[in-house]
């Protein structure tokens, strides 16, 4: 998988790097994007977080080759301020771990956010919030919708790991992860074995990988069925679980590549399936398109099919 690096997609914006939570002496940074071409004077701006994909072990929110070149383009259009998050990684950190990541990200931007903005004469709409991650983002998406129904108005969920059976990921008889070779046991277990510690004795937490160098400890621990066991056991880390017991409110958005080898697209159908019987209430579609893990990176907005998914998003988030 060739990887470009190419930082030109963010031209649009100016970036401002903030901490928003300091655990075990290690910050955590969200990325903060406002568009350039922002008329400051016209009022407070919807805003558009996501969370950046990896298998939840690689890469960061900076990393342009994982992130939609069409959801950047989606802020602009909307004079959005784009929050671009990180949060720490497996198998260094819990499940539970990165779900308070993800939570304490939503509470800073309740209350940390506008003031960082207001520095830089920005006002932000703070009930117009929508979320959107690709993969393991689509994931956290998917979580920030179940955990905050109170601030997340709108999710896309783009080719997200949602069906957390190790059967899903276990590759042996089907096609490779991304053209990638069947990796061995060791290049999980070595990267466990040598994880440099805390003085506590706790592995230091990692969570910003940018350039990715994680990306075969990422697929090798998604061809191995390892992904559940870092992740843990509470049914508050599976959203088929918990869309059984508790409301989804937000309008969701599912993206998914027919030919996706990394995340197959069977888990989107199954949880749209699930959330349909369970909340049939949900306002919830799935658009399928030709293409593989990622086949959206290169799209655009003049893309039809794209718009008229995004339609009742766009209503949902901005009105």
């Amino acid at each position: 998988m060739a990887l470009s690096g190419d930082m030109s997609r963010f031209d649009g914006f100016e970036r401002i790097q903030a901490n928003y939570k300091i655990i075990q002496d290690h910050a955590v940074r969200a990325d903060v994007l406002i568009p350039k071409s922002l008329d400051k004077s016209a009022g407070k701006r919807p805003v558009l977080l996501r969370w950046h994909g990896g298998f939840l072990i690689a890469s960061g929110s900076m990393f342009p080759d994982f992130l939609p070149l069409w959801l950047l383009e989606y802020a602009l259009s909307h004079s959005a301020v784009f929050v671009n998050a990180n949060y720490r990684l497996l198998p260094e950190s819990t499940g539970a771990e990165v779900l308070s990541d993800m939570e304490d990200l939503l509470a800073w931007i309740e209350s940390d956010l506008p003031i960082l903005l207001a520095a830089h004469n920005v006002q932000i709409d703070l009930s117009r919030l929508l979320v959107a991650g690709e993969s393991a983002g689509g994931y956290l998406s998917v979580q920030s919708g179940l955990s905050r129904p109170d601030l997340v108005k709108a999710v896309i969920a783009l080719y997200p790991m949602l069906d957390f059976d190790p059967s899903v990921y276990i590759t042996k008889g089907r096609k490779p992860i991304l053209g990638n070779p069947e990796y061995p046991t060791s290049w999980v277990e070595d990267h466990i074995k040598n994880m440099p510690l805390n003085a506590d004795g706790r592995p230091k937490p990692i969570s910003d990988d940018d350039p990715p160098t994680r990306v075969q400890l990422a697929i090798a621990s998604a061809q191995q069925g390892r992904i559940p066991d870092f992740l843990g056991t509470s049914e508050k880390l599976f959203p088929m679980k918990r869309v059984l017991k508790e409301p989804f409110t937000p309008v969701l958005l599912i993206i998914h590549g027919e030919d996706d080898s990394a995340v197959p697209v069977e888990g989107s159908r199954k949880f749209v399936q699930l959330l349909g019987n369970s909340q049939p209430d949900t306002r919830v579609s799935l658009w399928t398109q030709p293409g593989e893990h990622g086949f959206d990176v290169s799209t655009t907005l003049e893309d039809t099919w794209l718009r008229d998914g995004l339609r009742p998003v766009t209503e949902a988030w901005l009105r």
